[in-house]
Order: C-alpha cells, then sequence, then structure tokens
C-alpha cells in the first residue's frame, strides 16, 4: 500500500488518510488488507464513509486493482472495479459498476480510495484501462482523503498455499 500512497503523493494527488472507510461483503466486515476470496468479491462490497469526511463536500468512491492483469506488468495496471461520483450525497452516479475480483495469478490487492471533488461536474467515463490512477485523478480534479483494501488470491495462488 505504502507504493500507491508515494505515487499518489508524487502526483501531488494525496491530502491522508482522515476520512475512514468501513468495507463489507455479505455482511461480514474486512479488516484493511484482508482476503476477500473470489467467490464472496462476486456480491457487491458495501463501503461506508464512518468518519472524517466534511458536511457539504462531495467524494468519489473509486475501486481499483494496481496488479492486473498480474503483478510485474505496470502498463496494464490500474484496472477500475468501481467508480462512483457524489458518493456522500443523496444521489449518488455510478460511473462504473462493480467488477468482481478474478485475478489470473498471484494475490491482487483492490484498493477502494475516497477522493474529494474539487470540481463537482462528472467527469466522461474512464478507459476500462487506466494508464495510472494518479493521472485519472489529477484530471478529474480528486484528491484522495482516505484509503482501503482488500487482497483477492487467484485459485492459483491458493493452490500452491
Amino acid at each position: 500500500m505504502d507504493d500507491m500512497i508515494a505515487k499518489l503523493q508524487d502526483r501531488g494527488v494525496y491530502k491522508g488518510n482522515t476520512v475512514k472507510l468501513e468495507m463489507r461483503f455479505g455482511g461480514v466486515k474486512v479488516d484493511e488488507g484482508g482476503i476477500v476470496g473470489m467467490k464472496e468479491g462476486w456480491a457487491r462490497p458495501e463501503v461506508k464513509v464512518v468518519g472524517g469526511w466534511e458536511v457539504g463536500k462531495e467524494y468519489c468512491l473509486v475501486c481499483y486493482d494496481p496488479d492486473a492483469p498480474y503483478e510485474g506488468a505496470p502498463v496494464l495496471s490500474d484496472i477500475p472495479h468501481l467508480v462512483v461520483w457524489n458518493y456522500t450525497s443523496g444521489a449518488p452516479v455510478e460511473v462504473v459498476g462493480w467488477r468482481p475480483p478474478t485475478p489470473p495469478f498471484g494475490t491482487h490487492r483492490y484498493i477502494f480510495l475516497i477522493c474529494e471533488q474539487l470540481n463537482t461536474a462528472i467527469g466522461s467515463k474512464p478507459p476500462r484501462l487506466f494508464a495510472s490512477i494518479p493521472t485519472h485523478l489529477e484530471k478529474r480534479y480528486l484528491a484522495v482523503v482516505g484509503h482501503t483494501y482488500f487482497r483477492t488470491p487467484s485459485v492459483f495462488a491458493r493452490s500452491q498455499m
């Protein structure tokens, strides 16, 4: 996770981890860095903002896999798995629907970022493959104010454990 935060800081899109997130799959709480199997991951996660957010500001929720399609192929990394604008308002707009974790090899991280929307205009739908999440955030005027993540091993990775 530290490597991802460093990338966000380098691009100037990281404001800290002041907004706290709670994540559940099928009603079961998942701690930061916890394991979620592929079967459990097919259910859309429940992600709640549980503290630190400011009333009157708009926030965007982004989930992505920085390890896709597999570790060591950074050109194809940062695949979005969920993007929701106006997440904390009464009228959220889902830009990218939930894409369950399906890592082909190894164990992948699925990182949730809660971002302050510095410009409340909704950007265009992002491409399926990002060149980089920091670039995407910068172009959409988003600043990371909180994060959490889970890990999912591939079927192959689990058989090697």
